[in-house]
């Protein structure tokens, strides 16, 4: 086979760049599924008329090609299926009708990374003990705002902004070696960043046999058009669900599911939702006949949403939502926080005059003792409580 070569070698390095007959490895742009990858590789067919095909070599490590695929009289090739987060090295070669190999080509390195807007993506450029001799690595100046790379072990980070979301980003990293200064080569990372949002179902506190509403709020980094969202909802006790939507969502529908309560709003495509704000609510009744105070979490048990270009959002957080009945009977909840390390005591019972009482153990005999009277003017009330006993247990009595 006749081929033109013009390598270089390096040991420490373990790499060898040639340019034979004409066939020169290039990368082109790649695409992000989930956390796989596909690359599309390019090189000038060889006008050497005993070459009848051509094959890629590809694998984790520059030394050791693990894959191999035949293409044929291909000029281009793609593989898929590339682990995100993990360097790849790749190389071609031409194939004589004797089935002999040329030798390789210029070796082209590739690494895929997803990240989400807000979130850090963090991930070294090679793998380790790639090479016995330091390495210096340098951005190129049109490298996305805020990536940073050390410049001696090739770690790079990046905490993308909200105007990086639903874009796909190439960065071209220069790999050097000090020692050899005809030695070094670029790597190609792609860094995919999908949009962030969170959704957030509110807290409320209801009287039973009454009606509450639970808003339903969104920060999203991008455009909004759609939003679907299922609760746990506790049909025995929030009855007559009903959803209405705020602006700029226009139409929403709830359906009742294997105990889901699925809600589902959109805009036109004209005026999506962007930034942050409520974008509905979720109206409801309580149940009669409640004895006690209960809690209802309202944990997700799902939710999706898409941008404008139809984009689906990947990172998805949620603050499920919270409803307390408030029966016959009162309920006492302990709160506590770093801004108020003191004592303090949520109530949840009905309007009327009530006896705190207190005692410091349990054990029988117990003795109660009064602490104080106050007014209950609403469905919930802090009430502040002496802290200067180490152990203390507390009751309440409607007077």
């Amino acid at each position: 086979m006749n081929a033109r070569c013009t390598s270089w070698t390096s040991r420490q390095l373990g790499k060898v760049f040639c340019l034979i007959g004409g066939l020169y490895l290039f990368l082109g742009w790649s695409s992000a599924a989930l956390a796989s990858f596909t690359v599309p590789l390019a090189w000038q067919v060889s006008a050497d008329s005993t070459v009848v095909g051509y094959e890629v070599h590809y694998g984790t490590d520059g030394r050791q090609f693990t894959n191999v695929l035949a293409v044929g009289t291909n000029g281009a090739a793609t593989i898929a299926g590339l682990e995100a987060g993990t360097p790849h090295f790749f190389v071609a070669n031409s194939v004589d009708r004797a089935g002999d190999p040329s030798p390789f080509s210029n070796e082209v390195v590739f690494i895929g990374a997803d990240a989400s807007a807000g979130a850090s993506v963090q991930f070294s450029l090679l793998p380790p003990g790639y090479s016995r001799d330091p390495l210096r690595y340098r951005l190129p100046k049109n490298a996305p705002a805020g990536v940073s790379i050390n410049p001696t072990t090739g770690f790079l980070s990046w905490q993308p902004g909200d105007v990086y979301s639903f874009t796909t980003n190439f960065i071209n990293v220069e790999i050097s070696n000090p020692r050899l200064a005809d030695v070094g080569f670029t790597e190609t990372v792609e860094i995919v960043v999908g949009g962030s949002l969170n959704l957030q179902v509110g807290a409320v506190v209801v009287p039973a046999g009454q009606t509450g509403s639970l808003p339903l709020t969104v920060s999203a980094s991008a455009t909004v058009t759609n939003l679907q969202l299922a609760l746990n909802w506790p049909a025995d006790q929030l009855l007559n669900p009903t959803l209405t939507c705020s602006a700029p969502f226009v139409s929403g529908s709830l359906q009742m599911r294997n105990g889901l309560l699925i809600a589902s709003l959109q805009t036109t495509a004209a005026q999506p939702f962007s930034g942050s704000g409520q974008v509905g609510r979720i109206d409801f009744q309580t149940a009669r006949g409640q004895p006690l105070s209960p809690l209802c979490l309202l944990p997700f048990a799902g939710s999706s949403a898409n941008a404008v270009d139809g984009s689906a959002y990947g990172n998805v957080t949620v603050q499920p939502g919270e409803v307390v009945i408030v029966g016959n009977q009162p309920t006492l909840c302990p709160q506590a926080s770093e801004s108020n390390p003191g004592r303090t005591l949520s109530v949840y019972a009905m309007p009327g005059s009530y006896q705190l009482w207190y005692t410091t153990s349990l054990v029988a005999p117990v003795t109660w003792q009064p602490a104080f009277s106050y007014q209950q003017t609403n469905a919930v009330q802090t009430v502040t409580l002496d802290d200067a006993l180490p152990v203390v247990y507390y009751r309440l009595q409607q007077l």
